[in-house]
């Protein structure tokens, strides 16, 4: 009797004992298991590449100077669609506008694709809580976030900007838009973006559950509107002349914008709503002074970023939507052409604790989702095109094998481009036939200023670039005539 207590107590212990070291193990396991990475989203409306970090000489950007030097740059990284939300319906979806048949600011993907996941939509399936401010999407009402702020600007000033522009008769012909504002900063629009962004890093650092957090800065979108003292770090003066040299064989749909010359020098002629003459370098200045205002609200959302030791455990996003034109190309001020000046984005991905790095492969804003999927244990969802940039983060300019896809409409001619190392490709078609096409040789015409499509000397080269332009699915949707605007015949709705 005795003898078998005593083995069933021996029995006991050795259950409990096992039972202790697999949950000890597990706890153990569980401790040492890393927790998922934060996410910082920073999206900056209508941002080119003239900046600091990526070499510019008179741009004034400490704050995102010192952001993309703690992680990987991207020197050569473009937008799916030079044009807002196009190209952010893309990266954020994950899918081409090839693929979802979104290319004007009227659709969405999810109108097009009902069961699409959302970039931060697929972080908050999986335990992350997702906050946004400002212009992340652009107006995008069926996506669910779980705190949200618009951030409209209190400043009377800046809402009278906003007012003349979206509202004016004649909005094409009031062109470039600019000038100082006296009311506080943070009462402009993206002052209360910085600020929001950084309550909302406050409340994610008394939290346990990982965050994604977007902040989606609007300048230096039109109006160029930002306090007086960013104006006065760009006088006239330190502008140099936007000069001209001169374009071989580029086919006019190529020169179009929604902000389109109407003669080789009209801006000469142009008055300004303002009251003032149209100046070329006062506007570049302009658009430099709201630049620099979105620097210092970056340096605001690092600052807090850092003060709440919440960067050893975040992967921060910078990026913008597409690049700017600035008087180039014949007169060019905007985004909707397939030149490098708009294609062409700033973006870096700043790891936690990662390797700083530039990178010269050629990379497109689609892989974002991917890339950020991968970076924080999350499954990619099957439906996600685009690449993920792991590899690039831990080798900046290791084996790449890189293409960039971009697009464009106007007047019912849809643009297709392609950039690689060397070369950018691009094709106009109305649906039917090929209107016309262009390629350009990098880096010997990085303004991308001689066609040399129509040389009988670069026949080969169009062809395997052609091949390569419709490698991915073409865009089956009808074509409309408008990209920008709601009813695609006239240039009067918001942007």
């Amino acid at each position: 009797m005795n003898h078998r207590f005593h083995q069933r107590s021996r029995g006991r212990c050795s259950f409990v004992a096992t039972l202790g070291l697999l949950l000890g193990m597990a706890l153990s396991a569980s401790a040492a298991a890393p927790e998922r990475p934060n996410v910082l989203m920073i999206v900056v409306d209508d941002l080119n590449v003239d900046l600091m970090a990526f070499g510019h000489p008179i741009v004034r950007t400490p704050n995102i100077e010192r952001l993309v030097s703690r992680g990987v740059r991207f020197d050569r990284a473009y937008s799916q669609f030079t044009l807002c939300s196009p190209s952010r319906e893309s990266f954020l979806s994950g899918r081409r506008p090839e693929s979802s048949g979104v290319v004007s600011q009227l659709n969405k993907v999810r109108d097009m694709i009902p069961d699409v996941t959302y970039l931060h939509e697929h972080f908050r399936n999986h335990g992350y809580t997702t906050r946004a401010v400002g212009k992340v999407y652009h107006g995008n009402k069926t996506v669910t976030w779980d705190s949200f702020e618009d951030a409209k600007p209190k400043s009377p000033q800046e809402n009278e900007a906003y007012r003349i522009r979206n509202e004016a008769e004649e909005r094409e012909a009031h062109g470039v838009q600019w000038h100082p504002i006296d009311d506080p900063e943070e009462t402009l629009g993206d002052g209360i973006v910085a600020r929001t962004a950084v309550d909302y890093l406050r409340e994610a650092a008394g939290e346990k559950k990982p965050f994604f957090i977007a902040a989606g800065f609007r300048k230096p979108h039109l109006p160029w509107t930002a306090p007086r003292k960013y104006f006065a770090m760009y006088p006239k003066s330190a502008i140099p002349e936007v000069t001209q040299p001169a374009m071989i064989g580029i086919p006019k749909i190529a020169l179009m914008t929604d902000i389109t010359p109407r003669s080789p020098r009209w801006l000469e002629e142009f008055e300004g709503i303002f009251g003032y003459p149209f100046s070329e370098r006062e506007a570049v200045g302009a658009y430099y002074a709201c630049v620099s205002f979105i620097d210092a609200q970056v340096g605001l959302v690092l600052d807090t970023l850092d003060q709440l030791k919440l960067r050893d455990n975040t992967v921060i996003v910078f990026v913008s939507d597409h690049g700017f034109h600035l008087g180039d190309h014949g007169g060019l001020w905007a985004k909707l052409s397939l030149f490098e000046r708009a294609a062409r984005v700033p973006f870096a991905i700043i790891p936690p604790q990662g390797r700083a790095g530039v990178s010269s492969q050629v990379v497109e804003l689609v892989d974002i989702y991917p890339t950020l999927a991968e970076f924080c244990g999350l499954p990619r969802p099957p439906a996600v095109e685009g690449r993920s940039l792991m590899p690039l983060l831990k080798n900046p300019n290791g084996p790449w094998d890189g293409a960039a896809y971009s697009n464009a409409i106007h007047d019912g001619v849809l643009g297709l481009s392609v950039r690689t190392d060397r070369w950018r490709y691009t094709e106009w078609t109305d649906g039917q036939r090929v209107v016309a096409n262009e390629l350009y040789a990098h880096p010997a015409d990085a303004g991308e200023l001689h066609n040399l499509a129509g040389d009988p000397a670069h026949a080969k080269q169009v062809a395997d670039m052609k091949a390569l332009l419709h490698r991915i699915p073409r865009f089956k949707g009808e074509i409309p005539s408008s990209a920008q605007s709601k009813d695609y015949g006239s240039k009067k709705t918001k942007s």
